[in-house]
């Protein structure tokens, strides 16, 4: 009789277990069927010329290779992120992927995250990377790019990072930058730019980091450091060595209170 009620009080904690695991997985369960939604046709179209114009000779973009896009969204495809069938990551740092950056991504609306540091990617950055609104982060760093940075980039007023250093790229230092007002880090260091410092670039109030050094840069350093109504100016990081900047240091660079390096 004991062992009897002994077995039943074993099975009745055991289902009371279970019930309680299965509605902790519950949610985690519903997340992993969401990444499963159908990518967008327009998003699939946009990956499908993004990998044309790629040289994979390592074969990292192997899995790239459903018809449908059924995979896209479920984590089959290397390096791609979704929310709701829209791709909002591209994070594929060193693959040793040659080739050039596809004009069509910017049918890629949603893309929050272009990440392609580390590769040896060539030819022109394309004008479309001006077409997302949503885009944050631009990291393209360490390739063999080359052309100028196409002003379209200063439609993107939601981006914080752009880090196009060490590429081969020339001509000018867009002014449009200055409607990127969340913009925080801007790197543009070892390439071959020319021209004077943007003024606008002096008065994006939530800049953090200016690196802009080993280019062509000439003229003077604009003197208008300032912040913009009560906020202070943000800047910790300004480098603009190795250039061909003339005159004097700014008085207004002495004015702001979170600078930390000046090269």
């Amino acid at each position: 009789m004991e062992n009897t009620y002994s077995s039943h009080l074993f099975h009745a904690n055991t289902s009371f277990l279970l019930a309680c695991l299965f509605l902790f997985l519950l949610p985690f369960s519903s997340l992993s069927a969401s990444d499963g939604v159908i990518v967008n046709p327009a998003d699939y179209r946009a990956l499908r010329a993004f990998k044309h114009e790629l040289v994979d000779s390592r074969g990292f973009l192997r899995t790239w290779n459903d018809t449908g896009g059924y995979g896209v969204c479920s984590g089959a495809w290397a390096g791609i992120k979704c929310v709701n069938g829209r791709v909002i990551y591209i994070q594929l740092p060193w693959r040793r992927l040659g080739g050039r950056i596809s004009e069509k991504d910017g049918q890629l609306k949603a893309l929050k995250k272009l990440s392609l540091h580390e590769n040896v990617l060539a030819g022109p950055l394309p004008r479309s990377l001006g077409f997302r609104p949503y885009l944050r982060g631009v990291y393209l760093f360490n390739n063999l790019l080359s052309g100028s940075i196409p002003p379209t980039i200063g439609n993107c007023h939601s981006l914080q990072t752009l880090d196009l250093s060490n590429n081969s790229l020339t001509g000018n230092i867009p002014p449009s930058l200055v409607n990127s007002t969340r913009l925080f880090r801007l790197n543009l260091s070892y390439n071959s730019l020319f021209g004077s410092i943007p003024v606008g670039l002096t008065r994006l109030p939530s800049l953090t980091i200016l690196a802009l050094q080993h280019n062509n840069l000439s003229g003077s350093v604009p003197d208008t450091w300032v912040g913009t109504g009560t906020k202070p100016y943000q800047l910790q990081v300004l480098s603009l060595d190795y250039n061909f900047l003339t005159g004097t240091i700014p008085v207004s660079l002495s004015e702001l209170s979170l600078l930390q390096q000046v090269l």
